[in-house]
């Protein structure tokens, strides 16, 4: 669009951006001007009208046209004299955001260098615009991906498990009953395919529980030191069955803490046997503690597979596994990291992870004295 109520003017600039290709609406009258913009729509428009006798100034239709169109570009041209009312007129231009404010006569050249900038201006603007769109379309299809997620983790966990404490609770009172020793080794082998389905389940359980943020921490006084104790009982056992060397340095004394004693038992629990089942045969696991000033920190070193620097960033995200390790893992979905990192986190505590690999890696978590309190 180009308005201004000088017609020699007018008719200079229409020419020469005709020439340029461009496809105009020249108009000397301000009210002509907003009937076209109330029926099409303009990318840019160029305003001529007197700043300082006109009844409805450049800036005034300025506000009226992006009233109309909130993403129309705005070049103003502002009469040279009288001088005040030229500095009045850029000011205002500056003030109210338009694009441009060229002074007249006009050099056709420049209006066009600064129509071509607004063009770009638009574009970009409606670019944008329409990947915000499609952000805020994706987010919303992610979120509600998210809460089907959550509740069908929770729905399918609940319904497995009622059958699940069944099958698992006649079976091992069968074990105690059967005779034959084909009979009992297939019970064994229900046994011990419950209790990895029943570890799923749990796993998933406790996603869901930290994706609506439930998860249930019980924080009281504690014994850390007897914590690790009763999981280096539980760890060794599954050690010793797949020949790994399994050991506790000597631990110091530790101060009490405040937090639940059964979740860091599954966080320690998971770091432990984890470190086991990606070593080979003949390694070593070994875990120790460290006390210092403000906090308690315990590590699982191991004589594994370790991990490569580029995976390294993603051990602790959901359902992750690193190729070498979906190749040795005989079931699991990858979240034991995940919910280990939420339920030190939850005690004001912090977990990492080093490794190299084919050398081993080292998982540790820090929680500071009173944590939870």
């Amino acid at each position: 669009m180009l308005l201004d109520n000088f017609k020699p003017e007018l008719m200079n600039l229409t020419r020469s951006l005709w020439k340029d290709g461009y496809e105009i609406s020249a108009n000397l009258q301000v009210a002509q001007a907003l009937e076209e913009a109330a029926l099409q729509q303009f990318q840019v428009a160029v305003l001529g009208a007197a700043m300082a006798f006109a009844k409805t100034t450049g800036v005034d239709l300025s506000k009226k046209l992006r009233a109309l169109y909130p993403e129309i570009r705005i070049i103003i041209l502002v009469d040279r004299y009288p001088l005040q009312a030229a500095l009045q007129g850029i000011t205002q231009a500056v003030e109210f955001g338009l694009d441009d404010s060229i002074l007249k006569p006009v050099d056709p050249s420049v209006l066009i260098f600064s129509i071509n900038r607004a063009i770009e201006k638009f574009k970009l603007q409606g670019e944008n615009a329409r990947l915000l769109k499609e952000l805020t379309e994706s987010n919303d299809r992610l979120g509600q991906l998210n809460t089907f997620q959550s509740k069908f983790f929770a729905m399918v966990a609940h319904d497995i498990k009622n059958p699940l404490t069944a099958i698992k609770g006649y079976s091992e009172m069968l074990l105690r009953k059967l005779e034959d020793p084909k009979a009992l080794q297939y019970c064994n082998t229900i046994v011990s395919s419950s209790k990895t389905l029943e570890t799923l389940i749990s796993d998933l359980v406790d996603l869901a529980a930290i994706q609506s943020g439930k998860l249930r921490i019980n924080k009281q006084p504690m014994d850390f030191a007897q914590v690790m104790r009763e999981v280096q009982s539980r760890v060794e056992i599954y050690a010793k069955q797949h020949d790994i060397q399994f050991s506790v340095k000597e631990l110091p004394s530790i101060p009490p803490l405040v937090g639940d004693a059964q979740r860091l038992g599954q966080v320690l629990t998971n770091l432990c046997t984890n470190a086991v089942h990606y070593t080979p045969a003949k390694g070593s696991v070994t875990v120790s503690a460290e006390v210092t000033a403000k906090e308690i920190s315990v590590s699982v070193q191991d004589t594994g597979i370790g991990i490569s620097k580029e995976d390294l960033p993603k051990v602790f995200s959901r359902f992750f596994q690193t190729e070498k390790a979906q190749q040795m893992r005989k079931g699991g979905f990858g979240l034991g990291l995940t919910i280990a990192q939420e339920i030190v986190a939850s005690h004001g505590g912090r977990m990492g992870v080093e490794s190299e690999l084919g050398k081993g890696s080292r998982f540790y978590f820090a929680l500071p004295y009173g944590a939870g309190s």
